[in-house]
């Protein structure tokens, strides 16, 4: 659930409000110490624009993901916790960075 909300660009507080839960809660179900209830995923999963599905990682099965949800190694999801916090102007240097890196530049 962490990296969908991420990629989101939405912080556990958003979540937590949009589900009617506290960001602590939201804290522990992306941690795996408590379970979500099947009204809390729907919910979740409707304010992320993503079915249920999408907010389980590491689950037993095909090793297949779908659409643009591959996992995110723990320093992807630092940086973007970090660029999240930036303003639009710095985000967008930090996106020409990238894009300049990757291609090779």
């Amino acid at each position: 659930m962490r990296e969908v909300r991420i990629r989101a660009g939405l912080s556990q507080s958003q979540l937590a409000a949009a589900i009617g839960v506290s960001f602590q809660q939201v804290q522990k179900y992306e941690n795996g110490a408590n379970r979500f209830s099947a009204s809390k995923l729907a919910q979740a999963a409707t304010f992320l624009g993503v079915e249920a599905g999408a907010l389980f990682q590491d689950l037993p099965g095909d090793g297949e993901t779908s659409g643009d949800l591959r996992p995110m190694s723990r320093t992807a999801i630092k940086v973007a916790e970090i660029v999240g916090g930036l303003s639009p102007a710095k985000q967008r240097i930090i996106l020409d960075l990238a894009t300049e890196l990757r291609d090779g530049g």
